[in-house]
């Protein structure tokens, strides 16, 4: 996410920018600094690692079977609500632009309580399937609830946000990756890993045609290579570093590794106002890079739908320095050495936060430094919790109940 585009510019002098030695010498030590430490954090909390785990099969333990079935009622039926809030959504973009997406599409929910609504049932989705994943169902069971995941993420192109399809793949493959391992069975068949390999180079031209398409450009007058682009646009995040150093002094004074604090629970325990939206106030007082940076780099454009985006690399700079990057790669090394060393012993629980933070830690090069924390704690993620947990537990009070009037019979 951050080396592509440097790497294109530094070894072939594809499509120079200007920005200075000092710039780009700070970024690539930052890059630097953040990739030696998650390394070495990662080597440091996974030491223990190496010592032979037990194969999980039957897993029975935690009643993760009742677990399984409630997780998985609970994502069909938000699955169906996700796949009507994401054809709404492409819907809106076809019919305003992509830009309009991230300045009036909020309000335009707000102001439809039946939208607003699937919406917030469907943002349940995600949830449902990580714990279903965590309860460790059959590869055969599995099978359905993977199709119905995939076809979403697919569907999610027609929104022109490519985020969510490709980060729903690499959830799919790290999953598989970690039942491969846990299991000592082939959850990803050669088969499968041949058709990975042929498929690949499909999708990044694919998504390629999805960026020039969501911001009018005109596909056919491309000369560039779309595997070229496709490295190159990703890349762009990188580009946050660079801008959040050069206009350091002009980005609103907020700490920026605590955005958590301005959405969901925490920002409604502590009185803190939410924003919404590419606004001014969202910009100069929500906390979030995303926002305030782009504000200061792009003005009116922003306040038009456009963006910089983020980077947890830009946060911990603007906020405490290279002591900032250190440390805040150790904290993400320490989670990934947690996530790969998901055990038994965890329960589906345990098992379950882990997975939800998969996909945030994924995206972190691009987004906020605490995104993890925000999702985690999200009024919806806890509802999903909450309800799928609590009704394994009313079932399986209900069977013992069930079963100790039959023993006593």
């Amino acid at each position: 996410f951050l080396m592509g585009r440097d790497f294109l510019e530094e070894i072939f002098k594809y499509k120079q920018e200007d920005f200075s030695i000092e710039t780009l010498n700070h970024t690539y030590l930052c890059i630097a600094l953040s990739l030696l430490a998650i390394i070495i954090g990662y080597i440091f909390f996974s030491r223990n690692k190496r010592k032979k785990e037990e194969t999980i099969k039957n897993n029975k333990k935690d009643n993760s079977i009742t677990k399984t079935k409630v997780s998985k009622a609970v994502f069909y039926i938000t699955w169906a609500f996700a796949m009507i809030s994401m054809i709404i959504t492409a819907r809106y973009v076809s019919t305003n632009s992509y830009a309009n997406y991230y300045t009036d599409y909020s309000d335009y929910l707000s102001n439809n309580i039946y939208l607003y609504t699937i919406s917030k049932i469907g943002t349940m989705m995600q949830v449902s399937f990580c714990i279903y994943c965590a309860s460790m169902p059959s590869k055969k069971d599995f099978n359905l609830p993977r199709n119905l995941y995939v076809i979403y993420i697919i569907i999610s192109l027609l929104s022109g946000q490519r985020s969510i399809f490709m980060l729903g793949l690499l959830f799919l493959l790290i999953y598989s990756l970690i039942r491969n391992g846990r299991e000592r069975g082939v959850w990803m068949s050669r088969k499968i890993y041949m058709a990975s390999i042929i498929i690949i180079p499909l999708i990044i031209v694919g998504l390629s045609i999805i960026s020039n398409i969501r911001m009018g450009d005109n596909v056919s007058e491309s000369t560039s290579s779309p595997f070229v682009n496709f490295i190159y646009d990703q890349g762009v995040s990188s580009n946050t570093i660079k801008r959040a150093y050069e206009y350091g002094d002009r980005i609103p004074k907020q700490i920026y590794s605590l955005e958590f604090l301005h959405s969901g629970i925490p920002a409604r325990l502590l009185g803190i106002p939410i924003y919404h939206g590419n606004t001014v106030d969202h910009a100069l007082h929500g906390g979030s890079m995303t926002h305030s940076l782009a504000y200061v780099v792009l003005g009116d454009s922003y306040l038009n739908g456009r963006g910089t985006g983020s980077s947890y690399i830009t946060e911990l700079y603007q906020d405490f320095g290279y002591v900032g990057i250190i440390l805040g790669s150790l904290l993400y090394s320490f989670l990934l050495a947690k996530i790969d060393k998901t055990k038994e012993k965890n329960g589906t629980l345990g098992t379950s936060i882990k997975y939800c933070l998969i996909l945030q830690l994924l995206w972190s090069p691009r987004a906020s430094f605490t995104g993890f924390i925000t999702n985690l704690i999200a009024p919806l993620t806890i509802t999903t919790f909450i309800i799928i947990f609590g009704l394994s537990f009313i079932i399986n009070e209900h069977n013992k109940i069930g079963n100790n009037i039959n023993d006593q019979r």
